[in-house]
């Protein structure tokens, strides 16, 4: 059975414009999208740096299970028939996932005045989420998150994003092994030139 997570995000931002600490952004026409990385069922929230989260590898605290870091998001302001695409990208495989944040069934949706808001919280390990449909919350690893919102004819109303680092983040490649595939790439280019076949007013062809 899925378990919902604690540390919901707070109500929506009243500053235009202005990035606030819990992942929240406001766009154009009153539109505001939020998300940040959070602990799971104790509280408090981690260092950031920008939009760079980092968080701890391993699983969340017993009896719950499950990874110990999950992702949290929110919505305000939406216009009526709007849709939105979130793509979570796993630096270390390579590998995405899209969907709609919004139809999720178990959002939290709630009205303030006239304004619609809505929020969750959920995990990679709930492998719907995860990108490939598989996560190991012991690896390390980075992960992109992109969250677009767009009106009933399909215009962008902007975007949020982040980045979340786990554990030591997805290696680097060693400035050694860029060097490597530069020179393969060069040799595979060298190959298709020698490769090619010349033709000349003659009609005749000739290896170059």
């Amino acid at each position: 059975m899925r378990q919902s997570c604690t540390t919901p995000l707070s109500p929506p931002s009243t500053v235009p414009a202005i990035r606030v600490p819990d992942g929240r952004r406001s766009l154009a026409g009153g539109v505001e999208l939020g998300i940040r990385a959070q602990p799971r069922y104790v509280g408090g929230l981690y260092p950031t740096v920008g939009d760079v989260y980092t968080v701890p590898l391993g699983d969340a605290p017993s009896p719950y299970t499950g990874s110990a870091w999950g992702w949290a998001f929110s919505a305000s302001g939406l216009p009526s028939g709007a849709t939105s695409q979130m793509t979570i990208t796993n630096l270390l495989t390579g590998q995405t996932n899209t969907f709609n944040p919004l139809l999720i069934p178990d959002n939290t949706t709630k009205m303030s005045g006239a304004t619609t808001y809505t929020q969750n919280s959920e995990t990679l390990s709930y492998t719907y989420f995860a990108p490939g449909g598989a996560f190991n919350d012991a690896l390390n690893d980075t992960y992109n998150f992109v969250w677009t919102a767009f009106d009933s004819t399909g215009t962008s109303l902007g975007s949020v994003s982040m980045s979340v680092v786990a554990g030591a983040g997805a290696p680097v490649p060693e400035p050694w092994s860029l060097a490597l595939l530069g020179t393969g790439l060069l040799g595979l280019g060298a190959v298709s030139c020698f490769g090619k076949k010349r033709t000349f007013l003659g009609g005749s062809s000739a290896g170059a």
